[in-house]
């Protein structure tokens, strides 16, 4: 599949073709498209009566809500050589919730901050 997923149009036109009596099989190798993809797209419009995409399920929830986010934000602010790890140390003990690096440098990333270089080889 795509990374953008398929149209709408695609879709009604592989299921239009698979109701005027094409096989599953057939409409997926006409359309390049898997047949899988059919057999996922006729159980849609059976369970929804659409071919609307589902929405997206979400993805994982980031680790620091919007108060961590503000935290760590002023932590940059206040000294913007300390480490990841420094950062992290200083919000757990801020936050009272564990936190790892890695969620930190996602947060760091999201929020468009950046350390100084000479703070990650600390």
């Amino acid at each position: 599949m795509s990374a953008r997923g398929y149209s709408v149009d695609l879709r009604t036109r592989v299921m239009g073709a698979v109701e005027e009596g094409m096989t599953q099989e057939e409409a997926a190798d006409v359309f390049s498209v898997g047949v899988a993809t059919v057999y996922r797209w006729k159980r849609l419009l059976r369970e929804t009566n659409s071919l609307e995409p589902r929405p997206h399920g979400g993805g994982q929830v980031p680790a620091l809500s919007a108060e961590g986010e503000d935290r760590l934000r002023g932590l940059v602010g206040e000294k913007p050589d300390r480490t990841i790890r420094e950062l992290t140390s200083e919000l757990v003990g801020r936050l009272g919730k564990q936190v790892s690096t890695s969620a930190v440098s996602r947060a760091l990333a999201r929020l468009g901050l950046t350390l100084k270089e000479n703070a990650e080889r600390h």
